[in-house]
């Protein structure tokens, strides 16, 4: 019995010996850092507005509707195609919509969102999209008639050593 708890205090000993020696640890290692990007209720576009020639660079839902795809570039808005030859489809436009990040379409109504609404956008000349209503979420209704909302839009992200 005095032997085993002789050998128990050694090893005991032992252990807490070992958390006293210093690390030489030279490792670097890579990782992601992803940073949140907020808007505050005022710097946010409610309108809808067309801008030609943007590239999809962050892309979301996909959509398609008669002959056309409709793209969601997260937190950005949605880009649309002519998709009448399947290998070859044709840019048509993109609307900018701060914030949105989903949509669905019936009748030639486009019903989208952004942090603070719910929109729906008759979509029957593609290139001259209107606005038909929009809708502010009950949830954020408090907050943004104070000021006090800042909105997450997106994560931005970047690499790190």
């Amino acid at each position: 019995m005095k032997t085993l708890k002789l050998l128990s205090l050694f090893a005991i000993i032992i252990l807490l010996g070992q958390s006293c020696l210093e690390d030489q640890c030279n490792a670097t290692s890579e990782y992601v850092r992803y940073n949140p990007v907020y808007m505050t209720g005022s710097e946010l576009t409610y309108e809808v507005s067309t801008l030609e020639g943007r590239t999809l660079l962050n892309p979301g839902k996909i959509y398609f509707y008669q002959k056309y795809l409709f793209i969601n570039e997260r937190g950005a808005g949605i880009h649309i195609y002519n998709n009448e030859d399947p290998n070859h489809p044709e840019y048509v436009t993109f609307y900018s919509l701060p914030g949105n990040f989903d949509m669905a379409i019936k009748n030639n109504t486009l019903f989208t969102d952004n942090p603070l609404y719910l929109m729906s956008i008759d979509i029957s000349d593609l290139k001259n999209p209107i606005l038909s209503w929009r809708k502010i979420k009950v949830m954020f209704m408090w907050l943004s008639y104070r000021g006090q909302l800042n909105i997450f839009m997106r994560l931005s992200y970047r690499g790190t050593t």
